[in-house]
């Protein structure tokens, strides 16, 4: 009978963070748990743009982006919305409006000046989703891997990539953190030393 032994205990109870990516044209929205970001597929509103004159009711794209950030949403969530100009305002004022916003902690960002998917991905690379997730998993290792790649940029030798380097380094109680991918051990045979 094989044992499973999990070198990291899982913690079910982590905060998730609920994204919202929203301008007039469009909305991406993601739920972010440990290192994992899950997207629902852009939403469109179909509004014009400036060029062309249409009956626009931004209230319906609203609801339509309320309902699925409702889908997704858990109980411990925080909803981070951001995105260019006004729009991310107006949205969390609608938002707040529901009586179901009101058990969850909702921030509005600056300085993300995209919607949709790509907006999520500028998030995740931010500065302000640092600040904003400092206990998440994804900033500590995000802040990890960039003084990863810091040092490899200044050819420092105080950094290992792969299993056997960092098994050596490791031997010589070298290693001071640690990354790895749960998919990198799953699909890799167990190491025998």
């Amino acid at each position: 009978m094989p044992i499973e032994k999990n070198l990291v205990e899982s913690n079910n109870k982590q905060i998730g963070f609920v994204l919202v990516a929203i301008d007039t044209a469009d909305c991406g929205i993601a739920r972010l748990k440990g290192t994992h970001l899950e997207f629902i597929p852009n939403m469109y509103s179909g509004a014009g743009g400036k060029r062309y004159k249409t009956n626009f009711n931004i209230e319906k794209f609203f609801e339509q982006v309320q309902q699925a950030v409702f889908s997704i949403v858990k109980e411990t969530d925080s909803i981070v919305i951001f995105g260019p100009g006004e729009t991310k305002k107006r949205f969390s004022n609608f938002l707040l409006k529901s009586q179901n916003a009101q058990k969850y902690k909702i921030q509005v960002t600056e300085g993300i000046d995209s919607g949709g998917e790509d907006g999520i991905y500028t998030f995740t690379k931010s500065q302000t989703m640092k600040e904003i997730m400092s206990e998440s998993k994804l900033a500590k290792v995000s802040s990890i891997i960039d003084e990863i790649m810091l040092r490899a940029n200044k050819k420092s030798r105080k950094f290992t990539m792969g299993f056997e380097e960092t098994l050596k380094a490791n031997q010589f109680g070298a290693v001071e953190l640690l990354v790895f991918s749960d998919k990198a051990i799953q699909t890799n045979d167990e190491k025998k030393s």
